[in-house]
């Protein structure tokens, strides 16, 4: 198991797979019915925007961010495929974010259940496991890029010789 965990691979699956987990439990948290009186989920109040009552607003804004909540997912991908970090900071980030909103949306209007809460929590705990694997990542592609490196090369980057030749140069 720890052969691995040394493998950029492998952090990459885990990383990508708990950001899709966190989508899926979003999904989960939105469909979940509203506590009484409502007695309906989010989905239902972001349809009707005509009755113009404010949880019918807060549905609508819910719900579109949790669409575009796949953006950050899919740059997460993208960052994947280009060896870099950017993605994954934008999805861990913009989760956070999503997560955060919902529970100043419990906070201020008692929006949500219990479970929905619960269901928030680990949500949370995923994002933030995700952002230990992120930067597990970061040093594993950091040590891959000093690999390639030459022996020679990496000593003569240490030495003050290129930067007596750049002063001979100038």
């Amino acid at each position: 198991m720890k052969e691995l965990f040394k493998k950029p691979w492998f952090i990459n699956l885990i990383s990508t797979g708990l950001l899709v987990v966190v989508l899926l439990l979003n999904l989960w948290i939105v469909s979940i019915r509203l506590p009484w009186p409502n007695d309906e989920n989010l989905w239902y109040f972001a349809k009707d925007l005509e009755n113009g009552d404010l949880i019918n607003i807060l549905a609508f804004i819910v719900t579109l961010l949790f669409y575009l909540s796949m953006i950050p997912l899919i740059l997460s991908g993208i960052s994947l495929l280009k060896k870099n970090n950017k993605g994954f900071v934008i999805a861990i980030i913009y989760f956070i974010a999503f997560e955060t909103l919902l529970i100043v949306l419990h906070t201020l209007f008692q929006m949500f259940t219990g479970f929905a809460l619960v269901l928030i929590i680990v949500a949370i705990v995923l994002t933030i496991t995700a952002f230990v694997f992120l930067i597990l990542r970061k040093k594993q592609l950091s040590m891959m890029t000093d690999s390639t490196l030459e022996p020679k090369a990496i000593d003569l980057s240490r030495s003050k010789l290129p930067l007596a030749v750049l002063v001979m140069d100038v």
